[in-house]
Parts: C-alpha cells; sequence; structure tokens
C-alpha cells in the first residue's frame, strides 16, 4: 500500500485513463522510478511493478523493460542475487529476446552458477546472437568448468569481433597456457601488453610461460617489469591519497 502511495504522489493525472498523464515516453518514466524501486527489499520489487503497472498501463515490453532496468542495476550495485527474479521474469515476458538471456547468463556467471550462465548464453546464441560480449563470458563460464579448449574457441570468435582489446587476449594467453599451447599463449600475451602496456599481471603472466619453457631471461625481465609498474601503481594510490 505503501508503495502505491508513493507513486501516486507524483504529478500524473491517473484520472479516467492510467496512461494519459505520460507527457514522456513509458519507458522514460519508468527508468526514473527505477532508481527509487532499487530501495526497497526483493520482496516489494514485483509489488512496485504492479503499481506502476495499474498507473501507467505498462505493457508487456515496458514491463520486461522495467525488469531489465533493475536486474541490471542490481548487478551493477553489488545486488546480484535480489537480481535474479528480475531477470527470470524478464526472460518469461520475452523468450526471444537474446540480450535478456545474455544479462542472464552474466548474473548467473557472478554467482558462480557456471552451468546455468552456460544454458542462458546458449538460449542467447540460439536466438542468432554473435556478439563479442557473448563468446566473452561463455569463455569465462567455460574456463570455470576447466573446458580450455572450448573457452580458447569462443576468445578467438570474440576476437575476431574485436582483435585489439588487451583483456582477450590477456584471458586466450591464460586458456592456452592451460592446454600447454606456450608458445600461442605468449604471442597472445604479447599482444596484450602491446595494446595495454602498463598492466602489471599481464607482464608476470608472460614470465610465468616463458619460465615453464626454460627462457629465463626473458622471464626475469618480465617480473622486473611486472614489479615496477606495481611499484608506480602503489606509488600512485599513496599520492592520492596523500
Amino acid at each position: 500500500m505503501h508503495i502505491e502511495q508513493d507513486a501516486k504522489q507524483d504529478p500524473v493525472d491517473t484520472s479516467g485513463n492510467p496512461g494519459a498523464g505520460r507527457s514522456m515516453s513509458g519507458s522514460a518514466q519508468m527508468r526514473i522510478r527505477v532508481a527509487s524501486i532499487l530501495r526497497l527489499s526483493d520482496a516489494l520489487v514485483a509489488r512496485a511493478v504492479s503499481a506502476y503497472d495499474r498507473l501507467f498501463s505498462l505493457d508487456r515490453r515496458e514491463e520486461a523493460e522495467m525488469y531489465l532496468d533493475l536486474g541490471t542495476e542490481m548487478v551493477e550495485s553489488g545486488r546480484a542475487q535480489d537480481a535474479l527474479p528480475a531477470l527470470q521474469r524478464v526472460v518469461k515476458l520475452r523468450p526471444k529476446d537474446a540480450g535478456a538471456w545474455v544479462q542472464l547468463g552474466i548474473l548467473h556467471l557472478r554467482q558462480g552458477a557456471s552451468t546455468a550462465a552456460i544454458e542462458a548464453f546458449d538460449k542467447a546464441r540460439a536466438l542468432g546472437d554473435r556478439s563479442y560480449e557473448l563468446h566473452l563470458y561463455t569463455a569465462e563460464a567455460q574456463s570455470d568448468l576447466r573446458q580450455h579448449e572450448i573457452a580458447v574457441k569462443e576468445l578467438q570468435a570474440a576476437l575476431d569481433i574485436k582483435p585489439d582489446v588487451a583483456e582477450a587476449n590477456y584471458r586466450l594467453g591464460v586458456e592456452l597456457d592451460q592446454l600447454k599451447r606456450h608458445e600461442e599463449a605468449v604471442k597472445a600475451f604479447e599482444k596484450a601488453i602491446e595494446k595495454a602496456p602498463r598492466e602489471a599481471e599481464y607482464y608476470q603472466s608472460l614470465g610465468f610461460t616463458l619460465d615453464t619453457m626454460g627462457r629465463r631471461d626473458e622471464a626475469v625481465d618480465c617480473f622486473k617489469r611486472a614489479l615496477d609498474l606495481e611499484r608506480k601503481a602503489n606509488h600512485m594510490r599513496i599520492k592520492k591519497v596523500g
């Protein structure tokens, strides 16, 4: 009841026609209200959406958009568990929305449910999604399940779309190293370093691979570079605090 009263305080004329007061698009008005809904407990989210539905006559598309906004915002604010019912509602309302399945998969992935994540990503793939993000997140889920061969294929597909992304090249190197494909791993790490030369982790991983291959001097150079970058980063953090 309290939710509906709060909603009715908005300067919207709902008399006669619940949707008559929409000077903005339904989606725009919904997004304004997402921030207030996010302050509610999970148990009240569905009631809040229902209240806005009665006020603004949301159709299925708009209702799904509201739940998608809620789910996305909750994930980004660290409330992944609260986001699950919202995103499950989205895919129920829009089962052919590949993007919604991807978001649900990402949520499962963040919760450590890699198998459920892959199932959601497979739904998106079946609906025609071939995006960089889908390949990248699928690779992460497969890696969690120690399916490194599949992870490599997904990362290679992602890099076919965006070949210059440092993080994707780095992750490819990690997966190749797991498979003991060290020469290929070195090339992937070197590409990552070329694109992001200030990432200490990239040098460190390259150093480990080179050490495994018996290339000790090169490995030591990488470790020195990683330590130097870490030292500089720590100095900058201390300077900002001071």
